[in-house]
C-alpha cells in the first residue's frame, strides 16, 4: 500500500514539474503557448511570463512541501488557516484508524480464545465484530488518502492563484426575486457583476 502511494506521489509531483502550457493574451484573443519544461519554464523558475507578471509562490514548491508534510504547502503559500484544519483532519483519521486497528485485534484474540474442541467456529459474533472493526480500519486509510490528496491539490490551486487579485470591481450577490408572471413566485436570484 505504502509503495503504491509511493509511486503515486511520485508521478503526481513530476506531472506537476512537467507543466508546459501557458495562456497569454495577444490582443483581444487568449493563445496558448508551449513552454520548456523544468528550470527553463518561466512558470516554475519564477521569471517574468508576461511584462508585468511575476508569480511569487511556486507550485510546484508548494506541491513538494505538502507531499513530504501535510500542511506545509498551505503554510508557504499564507494560508495559515488552512494547516491546523489539514492536520487536525489527519489526527482524527490517524487516531481512527489506530482505534479501529486495535479494536480488530482485540476482537480476533476473543475469537480465537472462544474456539474450544466442543465448538471449533467460536463464538461467530465476536468474528462479525472483528470483520466490522477492520472495514472502519480500511475506511479511514482511504480517508486519509482522500486527505492528503486534496491536501496536495489544494497547495498546488492556492499557489497559483496566490496573485490574483479580486480587486473592488468583483461582486457575487444572491438577491430575492420575486417573478411577475400569471404566476407569482419568490425565489434567489444571482448577480455577478465585474
Amino acid at each position: 500500500m505504502l509503495i503504491k502511494l509511493g509511486c503515486a506521489l511520485s508521478l503526481l509531483v513530476g506531472l506537476v514539474q512537467q507543466t508546459n502550457g501557458q495562456v497569454s493574451t495577444t490582443g483581444d484573443s487568449l493563445t496558448s503557448t508551449p513552454q520548456p519544461a523544468g528550470d527553463d519554464n518561466p512558470l516554475i523558475s519564477g521569471e517574468e511570463v508576461h511584462p508585468g507578471l511575476r508569480m511569487s509562490k511556486s507550485p510546484a514548491l508548494a506541491v513538494g512541501l505538502s507531499a513530504i508534510l501535510p500542511g506545509a504547502g498551505q503554510f508557504y503559500n499564507e494560508s495559515y488557516w488552512k494547516v491546523p484544519i489539514i492536520l487536525g483532519i489527519g489526527a482524527y483519521f490517524i487516531s481512527g484508524w489506530i482505534r479501529n486497528d486495535n479494536l480488530a485485534e482485540d476482537y480476533r484474540n476473543q475469537y480465537e480464545e472462544s474456539k474450544t474442541p466442543e465448538d471449533p467456529d467460536g463464538d461467530t459474533s465476536l468474528l462479525s465484530a472483528r470483520d466490522f472493526y477492520k472495514n472502519q480500519r480500511d475506511s479511514f486509510v482511504w480517508y486519509f488518502v482522500i486527505l492528503y490528496v486534496a491536501n496536495l491539490v489544494d497547495a498546488y490551486v492556492d499557489a497559483n492563484l496566490y496573485d490574483f487579485d479580486v480587486g473592488e470591481t468583483l461582486t457575487l450577490r444572491v438577491l430575492p426575486e420575486v417573478s411577475r408572471g400569471p404566476e407569482r413566485s419568490i425565489g434567489l436570484g444571482l448577480e455577478v457583476r465585474f
